[in-house]
């Protein structure tokens, strides 16, 4: 699996890799999240938190907002589909 997948301006792309793998593992945790696979892959994530922004449950949708995919700026977290 890759490490994190960047664009020409530095920003990561929304494609699985092993940030975004192990961020999606550990939320399975029922002490972290207790996590479902709703859906898998980034991108399916985030087309479904476009529909439904309270998809708090699916171990994608939080590795995307984790990750700050794709509004990472170094800053806090963004999350807008």
């Amino acid at each position: 699996m890759p490490d994190e997948a960047n664009r020409n301006n530095v920003t990561p792309s929304a494609n699985d890799s092993k940030l975004t793998t192990l961020i999606h593992e550990v939320s399975h945790f029922p002490a972290a999240m207790n996590t479902e696979d709703s859906w898998s892959n980034i991108k399916w994530a985030q087309k479904q938190a476009a529909r439904d922004k309270f998809c708090l449950n699916n171990a994608d949708s939080i590795a995307a907002y984790v990750a700050n995919i794709p509004n990472w700026d170094g800053l806090t977290p963004v999350w807008r589909p």
